[in-house]
């Protein structure tokens, strides 16, 4: 073919990539305008009939997005099998390409099956002189961008067929910048003629992978055994439903997109109200004065459920909050900055766990469902078995002691009046406390899940779902199931 018609077919070539005329092409990938070593279709002298003439083969490569991976027990990458569509690169056009930046390391110690190397190849081919060996190189730089991110690296190669390797050690930015991105090759003769082209790749880099175990159910919650079941009541607790553990064994940071699903599920739960005495006060005090010191005690009706009763609000209620606690590397962390919600940093190496809370169930509380919130807490409250003799508790010899998850109000009044010289006189002065007690409570939940849906590279970076995942972390049959037991006595 003659030089001519050569250049022809370059500039038909341009004109159907989109550009019109050559001297209009300034978003080409083929045009080199301002480069020290620019020209037509690449070439640095198109005029010069002795200059090497350039030719990129095709070659492939997997998009790496439905990776099957296995992982060490450390939760380390260990094996890749590259089972996505095959991406012919080299030819016309910016084909996308997504590869794990961890792939990209040459220094990975992962097996891959089949071996997928991001790379270009060219054919060089002499005119006059012989080529230099040494003059296969290339340089990358993001599309449509005036300075490079590399300078010239040279190819490996021989006998005019090199290779242009793509990776973090040939172009430290390929994983940290956004693409696509234009890879300019060229070559050499030993009279100093250079030729050039480009090609362009959409690299879209894959964050990870991390390792996502399953997920474990966390021990329940016991009124026997006196745990802070108060502070479910009372919707400052971070009581822990079930947890799974994420492992970050690359060395880039991955940030995670958590999501978890509703809580939702029966609840039922038993409690009890009654007064009991905590002491007595013989005393003569007369009622004409104030008529206060003659009133009975204020007592609350006794109220005992024992038969459950259904927890309102519910537990898919709003007025039931759940959340999700993440810890990394023994450090409880927040959302990162710069991130979107439910977005967490997973450093280099890093091990952590994510946890699904209970933060309020308020349908737990010792009330009617008509009756407003209250504050309850974990007290002991001591009372007396006997009505013989004064005495209060603790301190009297008939004193006795309970442990409730409840709230105890003490109400004060006279237990015995009596006429002495025609005036009215307290002589006995009791103290109750009213005893509000969760006595049992009750939960099956319907499944629970908590997933990673996306990893990126960068914080609120663009997204994809992360490789190597399998199923959703789904954790079924989880209940909840305690009782107050000898702690509270019957009502």
């Amino acid at each position: 073919m003659s030089r001519n018609i050569a250049i022809t077919l370059s500039i038909v070539g341009i004109a159907t990539s989109g550009c019109g005329e050559v001297t209009e092409c300034e978003d080409c990938v083929s045009d080199h305008a301002g480069a020290p070593d620019a020209g037509l279709a690449g070439m640095d002298d198109p005029d010069d009939p002795l200059a090497p003439t350039l030719e990129v083969l095709t070659t492939s490569v997997r998009d790496e997005l439905v990776d099957d991976i296995t992982f060490t027990a450390d939760g380390a990458p260990r094996a890749f099998e590259h089972g996505g569509p095959v991406v012919d690169l080299g030819g016309d056009g910016c084909p996308v390409v997504h590869k794990h930046a961890y792939l990209l390391r040459s220094d990975h110690v992962a097996s891959e099956t089949p071996a997928n190397p991001l790379e270009l190849q060219f054919r060089a081919t002499a005119t006059s002189a012989d080529l230099d060996p040494d003059g296969g190189a290339y340089r990358v730089r993001v599309l449509h961008a005036s300075d490079y991110l590399t300078d010239w690296i040279p190819a490996a190669g021989a006998d005019g067929l090199f290779t242009a390797t793509l990776d973090r050690d040939v172009v430290p930015d390929l994983t940290s910048v956004r693409g696509p991105f234009e890879i300019e090759m060229r070559a050499r003769d030993l009279d100093g003629r250079q030729a050039t082209t480009s090609r362009c790749i959409d690299l879209r880099p894959i964050a990870g992978p991390i390792h996502v175990g399953q997920p474990q159910g966390m021990p329940r919650f016991s009124l026997m055994y006196r745990d802070p079941v108060s502070r479910i009541l009372n919707g400052d607790a971070a009581w822990p439903i079930t947890t799974l553990a994420i492992d970050n064994a690359t060395p880039d940071a991955v940030h995670a997109q958590l999501e978890r699903s509703a809580v939702t599920g029966s609840c039922t739960k038993r409690w009890q109200r009654w007064n009991v005495l905590t002491s007595i006060t013989t005393a003569t005090l007369r009622c004409d004065g104030d008529p206060a010191v003659c009133a009975l005690p204020d007592l609350d009706p006794v109220d005992d459920h024992d038969d459950p009763v259904n927890c309102a609000p519910s537990l898919g209620s709003s007025s039931s909050r759940f959340a999700l606690r993440v810890v990394i590397d023994g450090i409880a962390v927040e959302e990162c900055a710069g991130c979107a919600p439910g977005e967490y940093r997973l450093p280099p190496h890093s091990h952590g766990f994510v946890t699904l809370v209970a933060v309020d169930v308020p349908g737990l509380q010792p009330r009617e469902s008509s009756e407003p919130e209250e504050t309850y807490s974990e007290q002991e409250v001591s009372y007396r078995t006997t009505t013989i003799g004064g005495g209060a508790c603790p301190g009297a010899d008939d004193c006795a002691t309970m442990f409730v998850t409840g709230r105890a109000t003490s109400h004060t009044g006279c237990a015995k009046a009596s006429v002495i010289n025609g005036e009215l006189y307290c002589v006995e002065r009791r103290t109750y406390k009213t005893v509000r007690a969760l006595t049992t409570a009750s939960a099956v939940f319907d499944p629970l899940s908590i997933d990673v849906v996306g990893v990126s590279l960068t914080a609120g970076g663009e997204q994809t779902a992360p490789t190597g995942y399998g199923d959703a972390r789904t954790l079924d049959g989880y209940s909840w199931s305690t009782s107050a037991g000898s702690n509270v006595p019957d009502a």
